[in-house]
């Protein structure tokens, strides 16, 4: 028996990993030490029935999350706080954590009427163009309405 494991040991050796912090500012050493911790825990309760030891499982797994929320708010108020331009580092860090990637060479191109339009001078003009007369528009439609309306009730009254 102790030749099995001994052989075992010798050609299956039991190999530590690193968790890297792959750039996550806000992933300290307390969180990573946290997380082994909960992992200890989850192990316990996994070969465990013990009621007391779940409850204190599943309240340590909130503390953390809530833990892990707080420093990371903390991380990207400072990025976005020590950065000279606030709204580009804002919306570049919107884009990295929601794996947003852009695509500037794309040709935006607008077909009103048929006609393609590929100019993105002429492509705004036409929003501007409609947003500025929609309300307009928008407006005369609703008091010809109920100008119609008030004219079949007073011809339906009469």
């Amino acid at each position: 028996m102790v030749i099995i494991i001994v052989c075992s040991e010798k050609h299956f050796p039991v190999h530590k990993s690193l968790v890297r912090n792959k750039g996550k500012g806000w992933f300290t050493k307390g969180i990573l030490i946290s997380c082994r911790h909960k992992k200890d825990l989850y192990l316990l309760c996994r070969m465990s029935n013990n009621i007391v030891l779940k409850n204190f499982y599943k309240k340590y797994c909130r503390i953390l999350t809530s833990t892990i929320k707080l420093a990371k708010i903390l991380h990207y108020n400072e990025l976005i706080s020590q950065s000279g331009n606030k709204t580009k580092t804002a919306w570049s860090l919107i884009k990295s954590l929601t794996n947003k990637q852009t695509n500037s060479s794309e040709d935006h191109m607008l077909n009103t009427e048929g006609k393609l339009m590929k100019n993105p001078q002429v492509i705004a003009k036409t929003f501007n163009d409609y947003f500025s007369n929609i309300v307009e528009e928008s407006v005369t439609k609703i008091i010809k309405h109920e100008t119609m309306i008030a004219v079949n009730t007073l011809t339906c009254n009469t």
